[in-house]
């Protein structure tokens, strides 16, 4: 059978975007019928290079598909020889997914040029990423795919009304810096001062290592009586999001296709105010209320007057947004990967 080896360093129930991508592939009925398997390890030091390629020799996959970065793979160079190895000592045929490459240092870029140089298809995914990567090496565009994601977080039954959610703002992510948490509570605390009657959320996932960091984080929104729930279900999530009127996701390099949290709170009916970057397409921009340091605060109160029909129009954007620009469901990513076979 010509099916796909997924190897990812990260995989529930570690905390990790990338995992949580694999897992949602191979949980889908076009993995179970087409036989993708996963390789996921732990340990990723070089001295496991020869008992890592005989594992993946015996697993009889005509295909791997490395996903690239996760957590789990740390500073490693093990999953770039991987692909190499392969590509130039056997007939296996190798797809290696980049969910960051533009944004990545100096180093994990000139690293990742192996990737490109071996894989024999390049995956990304968001059009940006394809044209940057493109331009480096524009030999190689025509092995350059763009497979886009979906959200984790499935939309509730029954979308509610402005009226009915509880929550007036809400943070959905992981619990890290460089996610905008602090902009988050910066702008919240202004806003109590005006309107302390507003109730507040913060929800998401604490990574590895940064147990300390999520400490900080709770101590602050116990001062500001702000709301905390984390590491919480699937289906308490979306549940979460469909009483919540409107999320501040301040990202610091913008929103883009690839964020799962936003793209999450769209689909529960959430309206966002958000950043604005270079991934920043016209078509998410018309979503969002995009804010920066002056005209934030204006964005916010605009966003608190808003009538129930004004609010049930900026949610058919957002989920015109969802039909017209992203995979419709996990079966149609896991069909998308099948097709580059």
């Amino acid at each position: 059978m010509r099916n796909i080896l997924f190897i990812t360093g990260s995989y529930p129930p570690d905390i990790c975007g990338v995992g949580d991508y694999v897992s949602n592939i191979l949980k889908s009925d076009i993995s179970k019928e087409k036989g993708f398997s996963l390789f996921y390890k732990e340990k990723w030091n070089i001295k496991y290079l020869l008992k890592y390629i005989d594992e993946i020799l015996n697993t009889g996959s005509s295909y791997i598909c490395l996903q690239y970065p996760t957590q789990g793979y740390g500073w490693s160079l093990l999953p770039h020889i991987l692909v190499a190895f392969f590509s130039i000592f056997t007939k296996k045929q190798t797809i290696v997914c980049l969910h960051e490459f533009s944004e990545s240092s100096f180093k994990s870029k000139f690293c990742s040029c192996i990737f490109l140089l071996f894989g024999n298809k390049i995956v990304f995914t968001n059009e940006y990423e394809k044209e940057y990567a493109s331009k480096l090496f524009p030999y190689m565009r025509k092995k350059i795919e763009v497979i886009k994601i979906c959200s984790n977080i499935v939309r509730t039954n029954n979308i509610k009304p402005l009226s009915e959610r509880e929550y007036d703002f809400i943070y959905f992510g992981h619990i890290r810096p460089q996610k905008g948490i602090e902009e988050f509570l910066i702008t919240m605390e202004s806003l109590l001062e005006n309107h302390p009657y507003l109730k507040i959320i913060i929800m998401g996932q604490v990574p590895k290592f940064y147990e300390n960091y999520a400490d900080t984080i709770i101590k602050r929104c116990k001062a500001l009586k702000i709301n905390i729930k984390l590491n919480v279900s699937d289906n308490v999530v979306a549940e979460l999001l469909n009483s919540c009127k409107y999320a501040y996701l301040p990202f610091p390099d913008g929103v883009s296709e690839r964020r799962g949290s936003f793209l999450a709170c769209l689909n529960n009916g959430v309206l966002i105010a958000t950043t604005k970057g270079k991934y920043t397409t016209k078509a998410l921009s018309d979503t969002s209320f995009i804010v920066n340091k002056y005209v934030k605060d204006g964005i916010m109160t605009t966003m608190l007057n808003y009538t129930d029909q004004a609010y049930r129009e900026k949610q058919f954007l957002g989920f015109r947004y969802l039909e017209n620009e992203v995979p419709s469901s996990w079966n149609e990513i896991a069909s998308l990967y099948n097709e580059l076979l």
